[in-house]
C-alpha cells in the first residue's frame, strides 16, 4: 500500500475510533463489570498471566496503551516497582483510572494511540490489552500503530500484547462465534442501548487476526524473538516481542 493509501486507511480508522470513543465513554460506570460478564470472569485471569510473564525482566519504566479504567495497569503495578504511564483516548476512562489507582507511580494521560506523546526509546515495557483489535482496518493500518508502539520502546525493551483470538480448533471457533454474535451483542445492547454501535466491538473479536498471523505482523515491522501463547480456554493470546 502506498503512502496515500495508508493515509486514507488511517482517516477511515480514525472515524471509527471516534464512534468507539463515544461508546467507551458511555459505559464507563460499568466497564469492569461488563468485561467480567463478557468473558465469564476470565479477563482478570488473562491479565494476571500476561503481567506476571514479564516478572523476570529488568523493567522500571512502563506504558499501558489504551489503558481504559486501569485493569491492566493494576496488574503491572503488582509485578513491577517503578513508573507506569497509562494512555487512553477517553477522558471519562482516564478519570476513573486515576480514582482507582491513586499512586504517585502511576500517571494517566489523555492521548490517541496513533501519535503517542513520548520520545523515542522511552519505555522498558509497552503493553496493550484487549484493544489492538480496535486499531486496525487492514494489515497496513495495524502496522502503523504497532510501529508507533515500537518507536517509544527502548532498544532491548519488551512489547506485550494481550488480545482475543479465534481458537485453532474448529469446534471451539464455532462456539466462540455463536457466543459473540448472540450473547455478547445482547449484553452490549443492554449496556449501551445501541446494537449497531456495539456490533463493531463484538464483531472485532472474531474478525481480528489469529495469533500466528499477528506474530508474523510483529516480525514484519522489525520486532525480534516474537513469541505467543494461547491462554485457556484458547480464546485469547499473549504475544511477546522485543525491540532490537
Amino acid at each position: 500500500m502506498d503512502s496515500i493509501g495508508i493515509e486514507i486507511a488511517i482517516i477511515v480508522l480514525s472515524d471509527r475510533l471516534m464512534a468507539l470513543k463515544s461508546i467507551y465513554s458511555r459505559i464507563v460506570p460499568f466497564y469492569e463489570s461488563a468485561n467480567r460478564s463478557f468473558t465469564l470472569g476470565l479477563d482478570n485471569v488473562w491479565r494476571k498471566i500476561a503481567a506476571r510473564s514479564t516478572s523476570g525482566f529488568p523493567i522500571t519504566c512502563m506504558l499501558d496503551i489504551c489503558c481504559g479504567t486501569g485493569d491492566m495497569t493494576i496488574e503491572i503495578i503488582q509485578v513491577h516497582q517503578g513508573k507506569i504511564v497509562g494512555v487512553d483516548f477517553s477522558k471519562p476512562m482516564i478519570d476513573k483510572a486515576k480514582r482507582r489507582i491513586p499512586t504517585a507511580n502511576a500517571t494517566f494521560i489523555l492521548s490517541d494511540a496513533e501519535k503517542l506523546p513520548f520520545e523515542d526509546n522511552t519505555f522498558d515495557l509497552v503493553v496493550i490489552s484487549f484493544a489492538t483489535r480496535n486499531l486496525y482496518n487492514s494489515v497496513d493500518g495495524l502496522k502503523y500503530y504497532l510501529k508507533e508502539f515500537k518507536r517509544v520502546l527502548r532498544r532491548g525493551g519488551l512489547f506485550l500484547n494481550l488480545e482475543t483470538t479465534i481458537p485453532q480448533r474448529k469446534i471451539f471457533e464455532l462456539l466462540m462465534i455463536v457466543y459473540v454474535k448472540i450473547i455478547v451483542k445482547f449484553l452490549g445492547r443492554l449496556l449501551t442501548g445501541r446494537m449497531r454501535h456495539y456490533g463493531f466491538l463484538s464483531d472485532s473479536m472474531i474478525e481480528f487476526f489469529t495469533a500466528p498471523v499477528l506474530s508474523k505482523i510483529l516480525c514484519d515491522i522489525g520486532f525480534k524473538q516474537v513469541q505467543w501463547m494461547l491462554l485457556p480456554p484458547g480464546v485469547s493470546a499473549v504475544h511477546w516481542a522485543w525491540k532490537k
